[in-house]
């Protein structure tokens, strides 16, 4: 019997086992009797065993005979070794047909044909290793379904169980999984767990969108980290890119703006923002943000004219966390009792008073104007 026949059906290129569920390892081919795993195939001009050039514009097609009898042995796996049993007794009565000239669907059949020749522990080793296998794509697919639903918190263990051991997801698979964690890690505020899964998929990954996915994912978690300089270039390197979704690039300039007001950069800030704001290019929960940060680096560089729209905004906002809206309160109190508008300061610095923690500085200095602007008020009704 031929070594090939001993041969689980795989891509002739990566050696990757093929899977009749997973896309990418699904067998596919164009305009010649050989198949190969998608992410093989979508590199190559022509046949890499043949040298039969493909057809431009072509679309590859799965090798639909060889799905069957792969979607046969990854039932065998799964079965009580009774039912294997009987399935491959009925193999050697009644052996199925070959497809002429599809080379790969004859190795799949042939393999059939080994199994049933096979001794029990050559099956139960077959089916040890095809559940294991079979295990881990399976986990990856949920994990990574969840993972696109944003339940990353579900996704997790999922995509930490597909990673185990030997990955039989080729290339592309394992790329996903990296990412993945990766994503998953960063929104569980794990960024020293997520920087290096993110960085592999950087370096080692092939497809725009992965990288460009990654680069994203890196800047958040840098930014968590408080590594501001970092997120900056790694965010600004995908804020442009036509594989995120307008939520990821609002989330992408929304971060950049924040990690340049941690950095204290209050023109930084103002230059970055402003024209964001004006274009509506920023998510409202994230635009109500940007308006408080406007206002207070404004606020910081004396130009309380120009700060006090920006914190209205903030204030006006249903977005707007209260924290922040007590600040914004508070300093637009200051901006207005500095510009002499004693009567308009008077309800932003009672807010602040009420909302500002017991003791604090900021609530006395708020007392302290309040009770001035109060008192310049007061005097004007009087004077008139």
């Amino acid at each position: 019997m031929s070594p090939l026949v001993r041969e689980y059906p795989s891509c002739n290129v990566c050696s990757e086992r093929y899977c009749s569920f997973y896309k990418d390892l699904q067998p596919v081919g164009f305009n010649c009797p050989h198949s190969f795993c998608q992410d093989c195939i979508s590199k190559c001009r022509a046949c890499p065993l043949c040298l039969v050039p493909f057809v431009p514009m072509m679309q590859s097609n799965p090798n639909f005979h060889l799905v069957r009898v792969l979607a046969t042995l990854e039932l065998l796996a799964e079965q009580t070794p009774a039912d294997v049993r009987n399935f491959l007794e009925q193999q050697k009565e009644y052996p199925p047909r070959l497809i002429t000239g599809t080379v790969a669907m004859t190795e799949g059949v042939e393999y059939l044909q080994y199994l049933s020749a096979s001794t029990p522990e050559t099956i139960d080793a077959f089916q040890t290793k095809e559940k294991e296998r079979l295990g881990q794509i399976r986990e990856f697919q949920v994990g990574w379904l969840l993972c696109e639903e944003s339940r990353c918190v579900e996704a997790l263990p999922h995509l930490e169980a597909a990673s185990r051991g030997d990955c039989c997801l080729g290339m592309p698979g394992r790329m996903q999984i990296e990412l993945g964690l990766g994503a998953c890690l960063t929104e569980a505020q794990r960024p020293t767990d997520a920087v290096p899964h993110l960085l592999h998929v950087m370096e080692y990954s092939t497809s725009l969108r992965d990288r460009s996915l990654a680069s994203f994912y890196l800047g958040m978690a840098q930014h968590t980290a408080c590594q501001y300089t970092e997120a900056i270039a790694s965010l600004g390197s995908v804020r442009n890119s036509p594989f995120l979704t307008r939520e990821g690039i609002s989330y992408a300039n929304y971060f950049i703006g924040r990690s340049l007001f941690q950095m204290d950069q209050d023109a930084h800030v103002i230059d970055f923002f402003v024209p964001l704001l004006v274009s509506d290019n920023l998510a409202p929960a994230h635009a109500a943000r940007a308006h408080h940060m406007v206002g207070v680096c404004f606020y910081a560089s004396l130009r309380n004219r120009e700060a006090i729209p920006h914190l209205i905004a903030a204030v006006a906002s249903p977005n707007t966390i209260n924290q922040d809206k007590i600040w914004a309160h508070y300093l637009l109190g200051k901006a207005f009792f500095t510009l002499n508008q004693y009567r308009t300061a008077l309800p932003h610095l009672k807010e602040a008073v009420d909302g500002l923690d017991a003791g604090s500085e900021a609530r006395r200095d708020s007392l302290q104007l309040y009770q001035d602007a109060l008192a310049a008020t007061c005097y004007g009704c009087v004077v008139s």
